[in-house]
């Protein structure tokens, strides 16, 4: 059994290596895939609102002038909720997920 995953492991890492291979080499491949035409939006966040297509196959809604939105929408709060101790349960909640994060954060960087 052992020797079966270590083989398979050996097989993946010999494509993955002959893949690297063939992409250093690129007078293979089609001029298309290795020159950039530039025809690509440099900024498509300030003209369309990505992620917020609900159709498939079309694209992005654009943006319009913010006299075209409502009124009420730039009242919005972005805020996230802070809890205090009186709160009870969502504060000790919201201080445990906290610190998982930060906890989490710590030992991925203390891999490195």
């Amino acid at each position: 059994m052992l020797r079966a995953v270590s083989s398979q492991v050996t097989r993946g890492l010999a494509r993955a290596v002959h893949a690297t291979q063939l992409v250093r080499d690129t007078s293979d491949l089609p001029k298309e895939l290795t020159m950039h035409t530039g025809d690509a939006d440099p900024h498509p966040m300030e003209r369309t609102m990505e992620g917020l297509n609900v159709v498939a196959g079309q694209p992005d809604p654009p943006l319009k002038p913010d006299s075209e939105y409502p009124d009420w929408l730039w009242e919005l709060s972005t805020e996230k909720a802070e809890f205090s101790p009186e709160d009870g349960g969502k504060y000790f909640r919201q201080q445990r997920r906290r610190g998982i994060k930060q906890h989490n954060v710590d030992q991925q960087y203390a891999k490195v």
